[in-house]
């Protein structure tokens, strides 16, 4: 921990603010730096929580990620430092809330915003695997907005490298960890596994953000390899029949079951789709969630009768083959 954080009177440095978030082990606060002025986000960890088994740990892996990813989509590390028995973890404060928030807000987002969000996060994970640090968490809701969009598409940064894993060397990790839904096919199987765990996710990021829903179910039971092909096969919902063919390529590179096959970051920066070089659609595409809303609006609001309104039935749920056909649904998609 010596290492990793400075020890310092942290009340000299910075005024604590009012509290802005909680953990089970942490509370998140507004903070001002005394010599400058400036604002920043920090990360208390209390006494009581460091007693937690695995805890200290698991703060220090934090601070040594962040020190090694210095990028513009990368959460900034002010400082980090041990006072009494505590520990503070102070960063840029961002402001504008979770990428899964906005998300939700809007439903779905259309390609070519879709697109400048994944370019950046995209990159940003491609330099994080170049310092050797899998993330080992990513999900909307590690994803912060800089600040609130007014205009152009949100500038997006990744948070929370808790679980995170700064290797020296190439080796392979095999901890089970991370969040339902977003957990790679290696990991199910609790097999070692490498980086390209973060891209899985990624890929399921990309799905939420282009159908708004989660690709596949969002358990964490533990399968064989023969099961796995079936239960993560690819398929697309109804509603996402507009998706373009540029975009379904690289979700199915990115959502490949095999990790050695599966894009690494550096593939995923280069794929036509994300450098703006293949067509992307232009109509914004509608989830269970954006069609039900317009279905409310139009109950609240009678459209005259040569306007039929919008309707969420049964053919909303039927999914799609990688090329756009209609197959029989076997589960109703989480939607947002």
């Amino acid at each position: 921990m010596e290492q990793a954080c400075r020890k310092a009177s942290f009340a000299a440095l910075y005024d604590l603010g009012p509290e802005i978030g909680s953990g089970s082990t942490s509370t998140v606060h507004k903070s001002t730096q005394r010599a400058s002025g400036k604002v920043f986000a920090t990360k208390v960890v209390s006494a009581a929580g460091l007693q937690t088994p695995g805890v200290a740990d698991q703060f220090a892996s934090e601070v040594l990620a962040l020190k090694r990813c210095r990028h513009p989509h990368v959460v900034s590390l002010e400082d980090a430092v041990v006072d009494e028995n505590k520990l503070y973890l102070v960063t840029e404060l961002l402001t504008g809330g979770e990428l899964f928030d906005y998300v939700v807000k809007r439903g779905t987002l259309g390609e070519d915003e879709a697109a400048s969000i994944l370019s950046d996060v995209g990159d940003a994970i491609r330099f994080m695997h170049d310092q050797g640090v899998i993330h080992r968490d990513l999900k909307p809701e590690n994803l912060l907005l800089a600040k609130e969009p007014h205009s152009a598409f949100p500038t997006v940064k990744i948070i929370d490298f808790g679980l995170s894993k700064a290797r020296a060397t190439r080796d392979v990790c095999a901890s089970f960890l991370g969040t339902r839904g977003y957990l790679a096919p290696e990991m199910l199987k609790r097999r070692t596994y490498s980086e390209a765990v973060d891209m899985w996710a990624f890929g399921v990021i990309a799905y939420v953000l282009l159908c708004g829903c989660l690709p596949f179910d969002d358990d964490a039971a533990r399968i064989s390899s023969p099961n796995a092909t079936k239960k993560f096969e690819l398929r697309f919902p109804s509603w996402a029949r507009g998706l373009s063919k540029g975009a379904r390529d690289l979700l199915a590179n990115l959502l490949q079951v095999d990790p050695r096959r599966r894009f690494t970051a550096a593939q995923c920066c280069r794929h036509p789709w994300l450098r703006g070089t293949a067509e992307r659609s232009s109509v914004p595409l509608s989830s269970p969630a954006m069609l039900g809303r317009r279905l409310a609006a139009a109950r609240a609001t009678p459209s005259p009768p040569s306007r039929p309104s919008s309707r969420a039935g049964p053919a909303d749920y039927a999914v799609l083959d990688n090329d756009g056909r209609a197959r029989p649904a076997s589960r109703r998609k989480n939607s947002f």
